[in-house]
């Protein structure tokens, strides 16, 4: 694992959204200056169901993880080098995708499977376990950004779920979190084609809102509302979380940007050469639902409009 002296000089910078809210442009803003490493694509291995939040949130007896631990302990030979080929053989059958390859990667991969066998041990407290994922958390911000003082991570969280593990899990940390005009929102959703994915995996979905559009708008305004209210409710808790919209920061933008890297401590302001983030390219992707919702649509949106305009109003990162 990272030693302390590392894991203590690295801030990690935690960037979560809300269905396509945008945030993946606060990502690629961060990435842009020198100092800030990125874990690349969305870190899903602390969220992931099953995986270290649940374990640490969790009965350690539970049925959380058990296809890995299954797998790990059937296959478990007595050599540490045949256990190895082991666990790589698991990587490949948990993340076979394509990019999921590399000497770092399986660095990764393995460092989490070294995790979870830990926590799966009733010999330690859990003080100590949250102290082995802290340390976990630290050696995957090394192998992605050995010489930076930040590192950011891309939707590492399941908001709502496991407070009071993942601060001392990702410790230290800045939080970030983004929402976005829910009709540009919801457009997005459409035309990724995104908006019954939640619909195939769960048959009682579907029965209780409807295989329609309007059913499966209904069913995500219900869960953004819920989400948008948590939020709200741990940015108001908790003064060192930065809660913004998409739009604001992208309209606002020379203010907000100075601001959020003050917030987070930044001074070094030197850039890539080629930098990912374009303001211009982001406000593209505003007023995108006049093309693509209809009038029943917006009307399905009214109310979580409303709280979206609420908390524009009353947002004091910009207010």
């Amino acid at each position: 694992m990272q030693n302390k002296l590392l894991q203590n000089q690295r801030t990690h910078i935690l960037v979560n959204g809300f269905f396509w809210s945008g945030s993946s442009a606060i990502v690629d803003f961060l990435s842009d200056y020198t100092c800030i490493g990125r874990v690349p694509h969305e870190f899903n291995d602390f969220r992931r169901l099953g995986w270290v939040g649940d374990v640490l949130a969790s009965d350690p007896n539970a049925d959380l993880s058990k296809g890995l631990r299954e797998f790990i302990q059937a296959n478990k030979p007595n050599s540490p080098n045949q256990m190895a080929v082991v666990k790589q053989k698991t990587w490949q059958l948990l993340f076979p995708k394509k990019g999921n390859s590399g000497a770092v990667v399986k660095k990764r991969y393995m460092a989490l499977f070294d995790l979870i066998e830990q926590l799966d041990s009733t010999h330690i407290s859990n003080d100590q376990k949250l102290a082995l994922a802290n340390e976990w958390v630290s050696q995957v911000a090394h192998l992605y950004a050995p010489k930076n003082n930040f590192v950011v991570f891309d939707q590492p969280l399941r908001m709502g779920q496991h407070t009071g593990v993942w601060e001392a899990v990702f410790n230290p940390y800045n939080l970030i979190l983004v929402y976005r005009d829910p009709r540009d929102q919801f457009a997005d959703i459409i035309q990724r084609e995104k908006l019954f994915d939640d619909f195939a995996s769960a048959e009682d979905i579907a029965e209780l809102y409807g295989r329609t559009r309007q059913g499966a708008i209904n069913y995500h305004v219900t869960l953004l509302k819920k989400k948008l209210q948590y939020a709200k409710d741990y940015a108001s808790q908790h003064s060192e979380t930065l809660f913004f919209s998409f739009e604001s920061f992208l309209k606002k933008h020379d203010q907000l940007s100075v601001r959020l890297l003050d917030k987070l401590g930044i001074s070094n302001t030197l850039k890539v050469p080629t930098p990912r983030f374009q303001t211009a390219m982001s406000l593209k992707n505003v007023g995108i639902y006049k093309n693509v919702l209809t009038a029943t649509d917006l009307h399905q949106l009214e109310e979580v409009m409303d709280f979206y305009t609420a908390l524009e109003q009353h947002n004091s990162f910009y207010n």
